[in-house]
Parts: structure tokens; sequence; C-alpha cells
């Protein structure tokens, strides 16, 4: 897989992995190189995953889990299924994940240290549509964010997707308030 050139990391399967790398959702690559499509992001049906995870959670496979994101808004404006997801399912079956991504602050952490160091911390802003992961993670790493209100909560903010993939309609801010509130966040900024 090209996410792992240059690493030392050899494909396995999970009877015989050391962990589980979860990193998309659309494919499970296998010890051989074999790719096979899921059907999960536009599904959201996990039953493509399930020999996998109970192999890793019989085995005690930790899994890492690279983008925790549970959801996102497609270009046709539907909603597909995330990583985030896979690795729920995993704890569920009693698995054990080490997330890696928003809203974890050693996410941020990591991306900052790769900035010059003349760039202040407080020059810094993210961008993202979901309150959980975006606008958390921002306030978790001490960060300015900029909520994209017509992403992932649009349709809760009473944004329409048009089939442009763009939006119509004004942010109710009411809803805006309520979601914030339900999400513990304050967008620096929404757009």
């Amino acid at each position: 897989a090209s996410f792992l050139k240059g690493l030392s990391v050899t494909l396995a399967d999970a009877t015989e992995a050391d962990f589980i790398l979860c990193h998309g959702a659309e494919m499970i690559l296998s010890g051989d190189g074999k790719q096979d499509a899921t059907g999960f992001k536009l599904s959201g049906d996990l039953s493509a995953y399930n020999d996998v995870l109970d192999a890793g959670v019989k085995r005690g496979l930790e899994m890492v889990c690279c983008n925790p994101d549970i959801k996102t808004v497609m270009a046709n404006g539907n909603f597909g299924h995330m990583p985030g997801a896979i690795a729920e399912a995993y704890e569920r079956k009693g698995g054990t994940v080490r997330w890696f991504g928003k809203p974890h602050a050693v996410h941020f952490e990591a991306c900052l240290k790769l900035l010059p160091p003349s760039i202040p911390r407080e020059r810094v802003v993210h961008v993202g549509d979901s309150l959980e992961h975006d606008v958390a993670g921002a306030r978790n790493a001490q960060l300015s964010s900029v909520f994209i209100a017509g992403g992932i909560h649009n349709q809760e903010l009473g944004l329409a997707s048009l089939p442009s993939g763009g939006m119509e309609g004004e942010i109710d801010e009411a809803r805006l308030s309520e979601l914030c509130a339900r999400w513990k966040v304050s967008p620096t900024v929404t757009s």
C-alpha cells in the first residue's frame, strides 16, 4: 500500500499480524497484498470487517486508527462512513484502539512540529466540518478553529445539499448553539 511506503511495515493477515491499522473505509488489505473492497463507506455495513475484527480481538491485537472521523459528506451530498466507525466497532467487540487524528491533541502537536519555528501557534487555525473532531480537536490543542457548517452537520443546521455539491440556506443560529452545547465546543469562526 502506498501509504506504507518507506516504513518498516509488512502486511499480514489478522491471524498473524502484530497490530491492525485502520486507515481507510473502502477495502481490506491482506498479507498477500490482496485488496478486498468492502462497500462500507457507502453502506455502513461492517460485515466485511467481522473476520478481521474478531481475529484481532481473539489475539488481543491493538488497532491503530489513523482517521477517527465517523462520517463524511461525499461530493453528491450523501453521508459516507469513515474509519472511526470501524474502530468504534472494534472497541464494542472488546478490542483496544489507539486513536491518532482529530480530536486528539497529539495529532495536532505532530502537525505543529512540522511548521517552521517562526510561525507562532497563535497564527495557526484548524478548518473543518466536524464539531466532534475538528473543532474539539482544535480546542484540545489550544488552536483557533473555523467550522464549515456545510459539512457533516449541514442538515442539523437547516442547510440543504445541492446536486452540484454546494449548500443552500442560512445557518440556523439556534441549532448551531444547540449543537455546540451538545459537543461542548465553540468554534472561533463559523462559515
